[in-house]
């Protein structure tokens, strides 16, 4: 072999060599850039969660804000700023909820217990037959107690007094 062909020979091995290296750092940049495209993608996943968490505690959906806020706040990718910040959105959407549930509680009672119709404090009670026990202060203009008067006006309606 002369001194020629074997400058060939390392010229080729030597291309060779370079094809093979910029094709790894081809592929290493590609992978790099698939995960970070990935992990950007995940991210706005999670800001996307994030905004629609805070919409729905908005409009008074707080069920449904408090699943979009857990799913932020177990998600290993999530920041943890903004783990805070959806820890605050699900106690807002707790709180909103619990408060919900009071006013229902409130609305149902004022309506559906008993209704007074005249000045005197006479009522009927449409649902009766669901109320287990009712409380009446036992009270007279002087404040003092009239349970007498209160057994009498019972007894009238068939009604035990304990």
């Amino acid at each position: 072999i002369t001194a020629e062909q074997k400058k060939k020979e390392e010229e080729k091995q030597k291309a060779a060599k370079d094809a093979a290296t910029r094709e790894i750092k081809k592929r290493n940049l590609a992978a790099k850039q698939r995960i970070a495209d990935a992990q950007n993608a995940r991210q706005q996943e999670i800001s996307r969660l994030f905004k629609q968490a805070k919409s729905k505690l908005a409009t008074k959906e707080f069920n449904a804000a408090i699943s979009d806020a857990q799913k932020i706040i177990n998600s290993p990718e999530t920041g943890w700023i903004t783990k805070w910040r959806a820890k605050r959105l699900l106690n807002k959407s707790q709180k909103g909820l619990r408060q919900n549930n009071i006013d229902k509680l409130k609305t149902n009672m004022k309506n559906k217990l008993w209704k007074f119709i005249d000045d005197k404090g006479t009522f009927t009670s449409d649902t009766a037959h669901q109320i287990n026990t009712l409380y009446f202060p036992l009270c007279n203009s002087t404040s003092l107690a009239s349970f007498e008067n209160f057994s009498r006006y019972f007894s009238i309606l068939n009604i035990v007094v304990y």
